[in-house]
């Protein structure tokens, strides 16, 4: 998903949902006030905890980046 976007960007989030998990998902980490999943992928399922729709460049290379690997 995060292909072609750069460590560090900035995404938009409008919650206070905190996904963690002990198992191998290929995990993106987010911190604000602690650390937690902003996003994940797994064999042929992915999620993400923010609106990429909301996020400007970033979202939009998001998206593309899903229709064209998913």
């Amino acid at each position: 998903l995060f292909e072609g976007i750069i460590d560090d960007s900035d995404f938009y989030f409008t919650h206070s949902y905190r996904m963690h998990s002990e198992s191998n998902i290929n995990q993106t980490i987010c911190n604000y006030q602690d650390d937690f999943i902003a996003g994940f992928e797994l064999d042929n399922i992915c999620g993400v905890q923010f609106h990429p729709e909301l996020s400007q460049f970033n979202g939009l290379r998001l998206l593309s980046n899903f229709i064209d690997n998913f």
